[in-house]
């Protein structure tokens, strides 16, 4: 009599559930590598320029306690002549707490036992946990992306960079109408740079302001970022006989990674991010915003061990299912002590692409 070939408990791929669970969890690492891998150059470049310089930290209530106070803007350094007096600064602000805690993110990653049964070996069932891993890892970061260029909607939510660089609301449990100097630095190009005739001239307006006001203390800011349209009006807006490259080479590897290049204005980069958009402002009329960030004065901490974490791989038997579960997390937050370090131009001449 012929034999029966059953291919999940024989012939197949793995011998029992037991053979599976070890294969799957030794190798949740591995996917997990390659989701980062695979998906962390396509996301925003604002937002992949903060990530790659995050720290870790353990996961905890009160995540992050920093000490904030306000500008030392009466603490004046002054000379001594040869009798050694001085006067003592009347700059007296209390030191306050502000307070992060961490957001977590998942997202599921499901094994159909009949996708296992029809393997005949370990690589197939690599090729299906490849394809989804892929897909959604893609979809968590874009997430994690729309998250961070934003303002948050709850407290369950990352922080965005809106949330840092705003001027009302409550950021690190700090309410900003109660500490009026725990915010971010925005500008109107219409009604704060005066009547610019190029676009690139109200921009430099902006950075010499800023300078002006809070750049003594903090400095330039490292970059700039805006949406595509606006970067379009930008440098639409140099004439012949000005110095600028529109056309750049982009550098394709093969991860797909590029290397995104901008222009300076008033001795700033300002680069293009394709997660950015420009805005109706009324009647038609397009503008978009320029955010400046200072990268001395903007962090991202994961939160330990939930940097990029898959959990180990369970039977979802009791729920009825012929699958098997694992758990994608990244956890951590977005945060600053300094949020008035960072710059937005807002309201900046734009076009509808």
């Amino acid at each position: 009599m012929a034999t029966v070939n059953i291919p999940f408990l024989t012939g197949g791929a793995f011998q029992d559930s037991a053979q599976l669970k070890r294969f799957l969890d030794t190798t949740r690492r591995n996917f997990i590598a390659y989701a980062v891998a695979q998906n962390l150059p396509k996301i925003s470049p604002m937002v992949r320029l903060i990530l790659e310089r995050a720290d870790q930290k353990p996961f905890q209530a009160a995540f992050i306690v920093q000490p904030v106070y306000p500008d030392l803007a009466s603490a004046n350094p002054q000379y001594l002549d040869t009798s050694g007096n001085f006067t003592i600064n009347d700059f007296n602000a209390a030191t306050v707490n502000a307070v992060f805690e961490p957001a977590v993110m998942g997202n599921t990653i499901r094994l159909n036992e009949f996708e296992i049964a029809q393997a005949d070996s370990p690589n197939k069932v690599v090729n299906e946990l490849a394809i989804k891993v892929s897909d959604i890892g893609l979809q968590t970061f874009a997430k994690l992306t729309n998250d961070l260029i934003r303002s948050r909607t709850s407290d369950k939510e990352f922080y965005g960079i809106l949330d840092v660089v705003g001027i009302s609301g409550v950021f690190g449990e700090l309410d900003r109408t109660t500490y009026t100097w725990w915010v971010g630095t925005q500008y109107s190009y219409a009604t704060d740079l005066g009547n610019a005739s190029n676009v690139y001239q109200g921009i430099e307006r902006g950075v010499n302001k800023y300078m002006k006001n809070v750049g003594n203390v903090f400095g330039l800011p490292s970059c700039g970022f805006t949406d595509y349209a606006t970067f379009q009006k930008i440098i639409e807006s140099f004439t012949p006989l000005e110095r600028y490259n529109v056309g750049h080479v982009a550098e394709i590897t093969e991860v797909r990674e590029h290397t995104v290049k901008g222009v300076i204005v008033g001795g700033v980069p300002v680069f293009p991010d394709p997660y950015l958009s420009p805005y109706d402002a009324g009647g038609g009329n397009y503008v978009g915003d320029i955010i400046y960030l200072n990268l001395n004065n903007i962090h991202f901490s994961f939160a330990s061990p939930f940097s990029f974490y898959t959990t180990e791989w369970q039977p979802e038997y009791i729920n009825a299912k012929l699958s098997w579960l694992s758990v994608f997390l990244i956890g951590g937050q977005l945060w600053s002590e300094r949020p008035k370090a960072h710059l937005v131009i807002k309201g900046v001449p734009s076009m509808n692409l």
